[in-house]
């Protein structure tokens, strides 16, 4: 009997061929990637994978939920990915976490927190600038494209009004609609780096030694605000994240759609209740636990999820009633300092 090759294994082998030239880009770095899967898309999670593999030592993909053992198979024939996770929904901090103790147990020096849909574009231009001499200190993060037909800033959800302010506020590292200011401060290191008070956790590249300092992710936060508090937690203590002009990051957003109403087109996220739910309690937490450098991002959040976020749900999404009572009881238990 003739088996036919999963036509995963072929898309395997021409994503890997087409993003070959960028590699061996930063040698000297020595890069752990980890990688947070949640019912992924398979191509999708595949082209991820392939824009940054060959470039770090080695990539472990976190199962959050059960994979198809072919999707396994193709992840393990890119050579340097391992299978971490036991498929139940540990959450998001955890796996960083422990990608970050392998990282320092293997001698990594660097680690590399993605998504499953963001890809890399110029994945090498992005590590040769971040280990080029004059680098700022800190952590850094790539400029991010949604792939909308509008960027974020044609509508009004971008986080300041500068090039380099594409991080609308606040969501989560699982969707990558975490919140953050761009350069805010005015504060830049060559055209190359621009200050960011926040930043995904997709694309984010952080020293291990950086990381344990801030002392890792918060594991009381599950998934959304996950970057927002280890960024506001940096910042506390006098650690910048930088947001980086060379390479950028394609990422899918959430279940966008589109409306119209009076001739205006607008957004809608489509957030389930119990997202939004912990996109109020965490990110409010956050801001509450660091008020001594969050003042910007808290403008940023309650900006964008005080009137602008309600208002398009209330004029364009179904759930109103469950979304609305969400808010408020993410409201309420935003006070008991934990997330969740």
């Amino acid at each position: 009997i003739l088996l036919r090759p999963h036509p995963w294994r072929a898309f395997v082998g021409r994503i890997q061929s087409q993003t070959a030239p960028q590699m061996n880009s930063a040698a000297a770095m020595k890069i752990l990637a980890v990688t947070v899967l949640f019912n992924p898309d398979p191509e999708l999670l595949l082209r991820s994978v392939a824009s940054y593999a060959g470039c770090v030592r080695k990539v472990l993909a976190w199962r959050n939920s059960p994979l198809p053992p072919e999707l396994e198979e193709s992840l393990l024939g890119f050579g340097n990915v391992e299978l971490r996770g036991d498929g139940t929904n540990a959450g998001i901090p955890r796996a960083l976490n422990s990608a970050l103790r392998e990282a320092a147990a293997c001698g990594c020096d660097t680690l590399l927190t993605m998504d499953q849909d963001s890809v890399w574009h110029g994945f090498g231009s992005f590590l040769a600038a971040v280990s080029a001499p004059g680098a700022p200190e800190g952590f850094y993060s790539p400029e991010t494209r949604t792939g909308d037909a509008e960027t974020s800033a044609g509508d009004g959800d971008s986080a300041g009004a500068s090039a380099h302010a594409d991080k609308s506020a606040g969501a989560s590292a699982g969707d990558g609609e975490a919140a953050g200011t761009s350069a805010g401060d005015g504060e830049a290191a060559g055209e190359a780096f621009h200050a960011t008070d926040t930043a995904y956790t997709s694309g984010m590249l952080v020293p291990v030694c950086t990381a344990e300092r801030i002392g890792g992710w918060d594991e009381d936060f599950t998934v959304d605000g996950v970057d927002n508090e280890f960024c506001l937690h940096a910042l506390s203590l006098g650690i910048r994240c930088w947001k980086v002009g060379a390479g950028w990051l394609e990422h899918r957003l959430g279940k966008v759609e589109f409306r119209r109403l009076l001739g205006l087109r607008f957004r809608v996220y489509n957030y389930p209740p119990e997202r939004l739910y912990g996109i109020y309690r965490n990110n409010l937490v956050a801001i509450r636990r660091y008020s001594s450098v969050s003042g910007p991002f808290r403008k940023l959040f309650l900006h964008t999820w005080g009137w602008r976020r309600p208002v398009r749900m209330l004029l364009g999404e179904k759930q109103l009633a469950a979304k609305l009572r969400a808010i408020l009881r993410g409201l309420r238990d935003s006070r008991t300092g934990k997330g969740c």
